[in-house]
């Protein structure tokens, strides 16, 4: 195992456990110990080297850094088009910038991209009442950030080639507990989102991930 916070990289070659786990509990124990809270997203790319997975920080447009939750799933959106299809004449230099981003931290020809990731903070409830759960169902529910009984949570998702979604939340001043989604594939037989992988985020690194996955094969 290799790992250099400071450039961005871990590799695991001989895991202890399932290795994009392990990449996702090393960046969250990191940010836990050394770095604390009311931090800017964190955003990786996971590759192949043989048998052993690893991970490269990756550098995105600003606004990534200010609301993810707003942003990326527009940018995801960007990456997985091609530039004489964009809509809206102003996506055009945010997309092509993204895309020349992350062209420039492709791994070397001998990795194979493998996925992204990203860490982020938020807020999430925990205990959802009778109320909650039809306020839901209605469409009427208060966002989280919202909610009188809001919990701060540090978040790391994963998405990968292979259809993989990885979860791990940490509430302010709790432990992280790790949820994965069955792996699902859609109609085509590419890989798709699980019924635990909804959400803007989630569903936006996916898109990313196929966008990205996209640029590493061309």
């Amino acid at each position: 195992m290799r790992i250099d916070f400071n450039k961005g990289f871990i590799e695991i070659a001989a895991p202890v456990m399932d290795p994009v786990e392990q990449i996702m509990r090393m960046f969250e124990a990191h940010f836990e110990a050394e770095m604390g809270w009311d931090q800017r997203p964190l955003y990786f790319m996971l590759f192949r080297n043989g048998d052993g997975i690893g991970a490269n920080t990756l550098s995105l447009p600003g606004p990534l850094y200010v609301d993810p939750s707003l942003w990326l799933p527009l940018l995801a959106q960007l990456v997985g088009q091609d530039d004489d299809h964009l809509e809206n004449p102003l996506q055009g230099p945010l997309g092509k910038l993204t895309k020349s981003l992350i062209k420039d931290q492709l791994p070397p020809a001998e990795f194979h991209f493998y996925g992204i990731g990203a860490l982020h903070e938020g807020w999430s409830v925990y205990d959802l009442g009778n109320d909650d759960a039809q306020a839901i169902a209605d469409g009427t529910a208060l966002p989280p950030s919202q909610h009188p009984d809001r919990v701060e949570v540090r978040m790391v998702h994963a998405v990968t080639t292979d259809g993989r979604f990885l979860s791990l939340t940490r509430p302010r001043g709790g432990v992280p507990e790790l949820l994965e989604a069955e792996p699902s594939i859609d109609e085509n037989g590419e890989p798709a989102m699980g019924p635990m992988a909804v959400g803007r985020m989630p569903s936006a690194l996916r898109l990313l991930c196929d966008g990205v996955e996209r640029l590493a094969s061309a």
